[in-house]
């Protein structure tokens, strides 16, 4: 999508959401973006002075910005461009401009890469107290997403993976607020406090320092800020941004602790192409991923690929998300993975029927054609190149669904929409305001 485009879509959203009635058309709200791209107002004199245009314009006084970092003095990490950060720090204070790190990756909820994240508080501490008071990042905003890993899919491995996430929040915030008046907050999905209908119980529920509940809850009652991926294009109905915001809203209002912003998507994803194995019913896949032996890496990835799971409600199938590089011919090393994803998780892994592959392909197949979150299924076996062993396999495309996105919506379209949401959400007091993903 061309950048002029993206910049309408911005401008669209974040101007005419006031109400004629009720809090939002009284009180004051703020507004931040996300910025996963900061090079460019780092070293680019034009681009920083269009940015900082566009956030006077459109009234954002709060950038989450991806920070970078890179090996320091002893074992330690440091900022990039650290002399190119002072700078645009200085100026983005003398705008009335704060400034919060970003980062963010699946893996980090991990315990085993709890370093990589701590890693960057230390950095922007280290940063902080070398720089001037004017030239000092305000806070850190992480962006960690645990539900993308294949643990989360098993409710006991998720009660792991969440307490080991939680564990590494609670760390990061207290090294943080080593350093006077610095923020701490966090992006979360709207759907962690909603009832697993298997359990009856929220799907991110998780004991914590002793009290049982939503992840999201012990977020809110620690944090300084949560950002909510409430990305969905209307406001009202079940499924709407109202929907999604209000429960999350209350609860924040009683737990008077952590501010809560309401993101919203403007941008469509990039379409992604997987290569998945004609794979085994769904109980014996999960068998294999929960046993003692794992096939694929704690980080969800084989051999640096990131692994993608579909059921299709009799069969689980494993497969590959295929990066740029590999879509035109595929490199030998992603061939070997997938060969290795085949050879363990493919319905022809174990002894069965001599149709079987024959069956369950023609099942994922249907599955897929009648999922609008992928398109373009069509078979692919897969060869492995050392023992020309044939697999039955597939490809298909994962989209966005247009719900979550207003791109391409028209701007009418998205003041109306954000106006009707934004007036519900302004009458609880731990309302932040709007957050753009992303500019």
């Amino acid at each position: 999508m061309h950048r002029a485009f993206i910049m309408a879509l911005l401008v669209a959203i974040l101007t005419g959401l006031g109400s004629p009635t009720g809090r939002a058309a009284d009180t004051p709200t703020t507004r931040a973006i996300w910025l996963w791209d900061p090079d460019p107002m780092l070293t680019q004199a034009g681009a920083r002075a269009d940015f900082f245009r566009f956030l006077e314009q459109e009234k954002i006084t709060i950038v989450w910005a991806q920070v970078g970092t890179e090996a320091g003095p002893g074992s330690g990490r440091q900022l990039k461009h650290r002399a190119e950060w002072r700078s645009w720090l200085a100026e983005a204070h003398q705008r009335h401009i704060r400034i919060e790190a970003l980062d963010g990756d699946p893996s980090w909820a991990l315990k085993a890469y709890h370093g990589a994240p701590l890693g960057v508080v230390e950095a922007i501490l280290a940063f902080n107290r070398e720089a001037g008071p004017r030239e000092q990042l305000d806070g850190l905003h992480l962006d960690i997403e645990p539900y993308l890993l294949t643990a989360w899919r098993f409710r006991l491995a998720r009660q792991t993976l969440l307490r080991e996430y939680l564990d590494l929040l609670v760390t990061a915030q207290t090294r943080l607020y080593e350093f006077p008046g610095m923020q701490f907050g966090v992006d979360i999905p709207s759907w962690w406090g909603s009832t697993d209908e298997r359990t009856g119980r929220p799907i991110a529920d998780v004991l914590f320092q002793g009290t049982r509940k939503a992840a999201s809850e012990h977020l809110i009652d620690r944090l300084d800020n949560v950002g909510i991926m409430n990305y969905r294009n209307f406001a009202e109905g079940g499924d709407g941004l109202i929907g999604h915001g209000t429960d999350i809203l209350a609860y924040a209002d009683k737990a008077r602790h952590a501010r809560i912003w309401m993101g919203v998507e403007t941008s469509r994803s990039t379409p992604t192409p997987a290569w998945f194995a004609v794979g085994l019913p769904s109980a014996d896949v999960d068998r294999i991923l929960e046993g003692p032996t794992p096939v694929i890496g704690q980080d969800s990835r084989l051999d640096g690929f990131r692994v993608r799971l579909f059921d299709d409600g009799f069969n689980t199938h494993v497969g590959l998300s295929i990066p740029d590089a590999d879509q035109a011919r595929p490199s030998p090393a992603l061939l070997t993975a997938l060969a290795k994803i085949a050879a363990r998780f493919s319905v022809l892994s174990t002894p069965g029927p001599a149709d079987r592959g024959v069956v369950a392909e023609a099942r994922a197949l249907r599955a897929f054609r009648s999922d609008r979150e992928w398109q373009d299924p069509a078979p692919r076996p897969i060869v492995d190149p050392q023992t020309k062993a044939e697999y039955p396999g597939f490809a298909a495309t994962s989209v966005m669904l247009p719900k979550l996105t207003f791109a391409g919506l028209p701007a009418e379209t998205m003041r109306r929409e954000l106006a009707v949401a934004e007036n519900v959400f302004a009458t609880y007091g731990s309302y932040a305001g709007i957050a753009v993903h992303h500019y």
